[in-house]
């Protein structure tokens, strides 16, 4: 009986943290980028294919305009991107953005007429590595494809075993992360929340990566406005229920040494409202 109050508590705590994650999802370092597409004449171009990418660390997100000739991404991590859109017969073109806002970035783009197959590309002359001279911190952005991918036997294990992945970062035998070497000085940052208490696996459940959009390791040369552990910080930031359809699931997993896992998860939508909960225990 105690061990089915034990769960309880836990499921309630995880239910109440999501809640105030979503209110506080204005601080965290993400942004959205919308525009408009046109041709030379005004018209607007629907279907046109839209990518925004990172050239340094390789993060990419892609849309399509719709009958009006709009685009919108969302969950963008602040950094500086490039922005290009395809559409047949017309010659592509790109725009640089320097997202730094959690206002939206409005791009508008007037594609020239062209052969289907046409695209203008501008490429350097100098085989050197790209260097990103306005950015103090070494970090490294995980974008929602690696996300999606299953990582360790247990989903809410996923996200220690993704950042055991990036650059400088190593578990010991009891599951705990150890940034450039040092004693567990890890702060995870869950939409611009700090989550003080230890998220390892000895201490208490992580992170289920279903629930997850974008997540940025930071480890050298941290901005400011993070503090306390600063040997090592996962900013992520989660999914909102309005880019997931209506949908739920329970999943039941188990391993050696007498572990065990069970999950629940739904996601919903209105017109303007979201919703997306994830209970592990």
């Amino acid at each position: 009986m105690n061990y089915r109050t034990h769960i309880y508590t836990i499921a309630l705590l995880l239910f109440a943290l999501l809640l105030a994650c979503s209110s506080a999802s204005a601080q965290a370092r993400i942004g959205n980028i919308q525009g408009t597409v046109k041709d030379p004449n005004g018209a607007l171009v629907s279907g046109a294919n839209v990518t925004v990418t990172q050239p340094v660390t390789g993060y990419q997100q892609t849309a399509q305009t719709d009958a009006q000739g709009n685009f919108k991404l969302v969950n963008v991590p602040f950094n500086t991107y490039t922005v290009r859109i395809e559409a047949e017969g017309f010659q592509a073109t790109e725009q640089h953005l320097d997202l730094e806002s959690t206002l939206p970035s409005s791009l508008d783009f007037t594609l020239a007429v062209g052969a289907a197959s046409e695209t203008v590309t501008v490429t350097g002359g100098l085989d050197t590595a790209m260097v990103e001279t306005d950015r103090t911190s070494s970090d490294t952005d995980i974008s929602q494809t690696i996300l999606e991918r299953p990582m360790g036997a247990a989903p809410s294990k996923g996200a220690s075993a993704i950042v055991a992945s990036a650059p400088g970062f190593v578990t010991d035998d009891n599951g705990r992360l150890h940034p450039r070497g040092s004693e567990s000085q890890v702060q995870f940052v869950v939409d611009g929340v700090p989550i003080t208490d230890n998220l390892s696996a000895i201490f208490s459940t992580s992170i289920d990566t279903r629930t997850l959009r974008t997540v940025e390791v930071l480890t050298g040369g941290i901005p400011a406005e993070f503090g306390d552990k600063l040997a090592g910080v996962i900013n992520v930031n989660t999914r909102s229920g309005l880019e997931m359809p209506t949908q739920g699931g329970i999943t039941f997993s188990g391993g050696s040494f007498s572990t065990g896992e069970v999950g629940a998860d739904f996601s919903t939508h209105t017109k303007k409202f979201g919703f997306l909960t994830n209970l592990t225990a």
